[in-house]
């Protein structure tokens, strides 16, 4: 393969989508790139001397693992990415060896935090009850106490993380007049009190404290089922779990047995693993509203993506610091 200094591997498909209306444009006006189409087509040895040749690497979902190797040479000085997670194909050793990687960073955390108050108002106002009664049963209205509809007005909401998304939903929040609580020991006090957000020191203490409960945080080991049984025992009847974030947070075996006796409500956009198998309890029950892993970023807002990438390549020419950039320390804690 001959030598491409600058790579943009995409498909048609997401070009439009990340790069509408003159913006592919003004990203090809930046560098002399050329396009890959499909990394599918290479072979295991085109796509390392792609690594090889390459100073800047461009692309959303589907990029193959980067090469394990001791030899900066042998990998692209800067990726670009347009997506979140970059766990599947990035490690730390990477890093280490000078790579330097941009993702999304908070360029789409505002769909994700738009989905996480829709699941909590979804559940509030007992949306997916209400949904089966009304369609699959053919009913109407019920009275009683599983369809009394509640209001987020006045309410304690917990967060669990108050990374990006979690401070994209609090505005979204700040209408109803809610009390914000958080969970969330990376993230220092300034950052808190800025956000008018009360720290508590545990996971526990969050779900004693709250009502409502929104889970942000990433796919960090020591939050492995760590919604378990107990924990969802110290949130009242009529509590509400959302998950926007994900799944292995979550035992769902025990939410789906609080939501059988009766108890909780939740609106879940992730599983662990996904999708939940036919025959997942949390699938039986009206209780659990489910969506299938589309949070965000939504179809209609991807060029917030291809804007992100195109701002960071210019910051790139100029040497200036780059937006959403995935650090060392970072990466063990990211989705």
């Amino acid at each position: 393969m001959a030598a491409h200094r600058f790579v943009i591997a995409i498909s048609e498909e997401m070009q439009g989508l990340c790069f509408p209306a003159g913006s592919w444009e003004e990203l090809l006006a930046l560098y002399p790139f050329v396009t890959v189409r499909s990394l599918a087509d290479l072979s295991g040895e085109e796509w390392r001397a792609l690594c090889r040749d390459a100073e800047i690497i461009v692309g959303p979902w589907g990029l193959r693992p980067f090469p394990d190797t001791d030899d900066p040479g042998d990998l692209p000085r800067y990726l670009c990415y347009l997506s979140g997670a970059v766990s599947g194909f990035l490690t730390e050793a990477h890093l280490h060896l000078g790579m330097r990687v941009t993702n999304w960073g908070d360029a789409i955390a505002d769909t994700i935090a738009e989905s996480a108050l829709m699941g909590i108002l979804a559940c509030l106002r007992r949306l997916g009850y209400n949904q089966h009664v009304a369609q699959q049963q053919r009913g109407w209205r019920i009275a009683g106490e599983f369809t009394d509809s509640a209001s987020l007005f006045g309410r304690r909401v917990g967060l669990i993380g108050l990374g990006q998304i979690a401070r994209a939903l609090l505005p979204l929040l700040r209408p109803f007049g809610v009390q914000a609580f958080a969970y969330d020991p990376y993230v220092p006090d300034a950052v808190f009190a800025e956000h008018a957000v009360t720290r508590v020191e545990s996971l526990e203490a969050l779900f004693r404290a709250c009502p409502i409960i929104t889970n942000h945080a990433g796919r960090v080991p020591e939050l492995a089922r760590k919604i378990d049984r107990a924990m969802l025992r110290l949130l009242p009847d009529d509590g509400i779990l959302v998950n926007t974030a994900r799944g292995q947070i979550l035992v769902e075996e025990d939410l789906a047995a609080e939501h059988h006796v009766g108890r909780l409500w939740s609106c879940l956009d992730v599983f662990e693993p996904e999708p939940p198998a036919p025959d997942n309890p949390l699938r039986d029950t009206p209780r659990c509203l489910i969506t299938p892993h589309q949070a965000g970023p939504t179809r209609d807002r991807y060029h917030c993506m291809g804007r992100r990438a195109i701002d960071n390549l210019k910051r790139w020419q100029a040497g200036a610091p780059l937006l959403g950039e995935v650090t060392v320390e970072m990466l063990p804690r990211m989705t």
